[in-house]
C-alpha cells in the first residue's frame, strides 16, 4: 500500500485532480487531541482522482492541524458541492459541501452559512489505495 503526503503548495493541485472530491464519500470525521491539548481534525474520504482516468477511487485523508475553530453540526456523507481550501491570515482550513452561489467564499460567509468547516494552522493530504 503506497501513501504519499504533500505540502500546501501541492494540496490545491491535488484538490483539482479530485475535482474538490465532488461525488466522494466522507467515511469519517474525527477530532484528535494530543497530550498537550492541541486539536487536529482528520477527515477520511473515498474519492475518485479524475485526472488518472479510468475511475480510480482512492482513500484520501485530509488532516487539519492546530485547529483553532471548527463546526461539524452536519457531517455530509456524499460530497455534492466540493471541499474548498480556505486561506486566511497565517492559517488554512477546509469547508465541506456548502454551495455559496454568488456569495464570496470568505471567512465571514463560511462562519455564517457552513455547517461543516475546520480552520487551523496547516492542511495535509494522505492518499492510499482503498482497502476494505
Amino acid at each position: 500500500m503506497s501513501e504519499k503526503t504533500m505540502k500546501i503548495n501541492d494540496v490545491e493541485k491535488f484538490f483539482d485532480e479530485y475535482y474538490g472530491f465532488d461525488d466522494g464519500v466522507v467515511k469519517s470525521f474525527d477530532y484528535i487531541f494530543s497530550e498537550d491539548g492541541v486539536c487536529s481534525v482528520s477527515m477520511c474520504l473515498y474519492a475518485c482522482n479524475y485526472e488518472l482516468g479510468g475511475g480510480e477511487w482512492k482513500k484520501v485523508t485530509l488532516l487539519v492541524q492546530d485547529v483553532c475553530e471548527a463546526r461539524s453540526t452536519i457531517i455530509p456523507v456524499t460530497i455534492h458541492s466540493k471541499i474548498k481550501i480556505l486561506k486566511f491570515n497565517d492559517g488554512f482550513g477546509l469547508e465541506v459541501n456548502t454551495d455559496f452561489g454568488l456569495i464570496p467564499v470568505c471567512l465571514e460567509s463560511v462562519r455564517k452559512y457552513s455547517t461543516c468547516y475546520v480552520l487551523g494552522g496547516s492542511v495535509e493530504v494522505f492518499e492510499s489505495e482503498w482497502s476494505q
